[in-house]
């Protein structure tokens, strides 16, 4: 296993990426316990 980190681009941007994460994890009836904001801890 590599301990490399791997990125690639995205279609959508990140709320709404959130938000199609936090809809897959619902329909398959899993517990998403937090979801964070890093950038409002930054400016809050």
């Amino acid at each position: 296993m590599s301990d490399a980190l791997i990125t690639a681009a995205g279609r959508h941007d990140v709320a709404t990426t959130v938000e199609l994460l936090t809809a897959a994890i619902r329909r398959r009836a899993l517990t998403l316990f937090a979801t964070i904001d890093h950038i409002a801890g930054l400016t809050g």
